[in-house]
């Protein structure tokens, strides 16, 4: 390689670059790509496991990387569906319970403790007394729970002795 050397408005002197000089800078510039291309490579690799969309920049989409995307959003799994109480009364003798608004399956844990006489136990429709359903019909100590599939507003009318009764939806 020749460059000129001198000052202005003298002849130009040409002059050699020393042989070694070249090679120190063309293994510069070759060390400077390669880490360049190695970094590109390890970043390309890293998003295509992570499983992150690449787009490699040309002149054809380079405008359109500088817009913002929507990226998608995650959604968050399903909740379990599980028994939750939606009442509980306790009480003695005969009593017509607060209504309470049931789903499609739910179920009723009906405790009759001190049992000498009949335990009755009715889920009744407010707005039509004559639309019941017999929960329990038993003489004496009862624990048991029966479930449901008729969604609605019920009351319960009970007759026991020294009764508990849970009432639970699944949802």
């Amino acid at each position: 390689m020749v460059t000129e050397t001198g000052t202005p408005g003298e002849p130009a002197t040409p002059q050699k670059t020393p042989a070694g000089k070249r090679r120190l800078t063309l293994s510069y510039n070759w060390f400077a790509g390669a880490l360049i291309s190695a970094f590109a490579l390890g970043v390309l690799v890293t998003a295509l496991a992570k499983g992150t969309p690449v787009t490699v920049p040309t002149a054809d989409n380079a405008a359109a990387s500088q817009q913002p995307t929507n990226a998608p959003t995650a959604t968050a799994p399903p909740v379990p569906k599980a028994w939750v109480t939606v009442a509980h009364f306790a009480g003695r003798d005969t009593q017509k319970t607060t209504t309470f608004t049931v789903g499609s399956r739910w179920r009723a844990h009906l405790v009759n403790a001190r049992g000498t006489s009949n335990f009755i136990v009715d889920a009744v429709d407010p707005n039509n007394s004559s639309t019941s359903v017999n929960l329990a019909n038993s003489i004496g100590t009862f624990d048991q729970v029966t479930q449901e599939y008729d969604a609605g507003t019920y009351y319960l009318d009970v007759e026991g002795d020294s009764w508990d009764i849970t009432i639970e939806n699944y949802q």
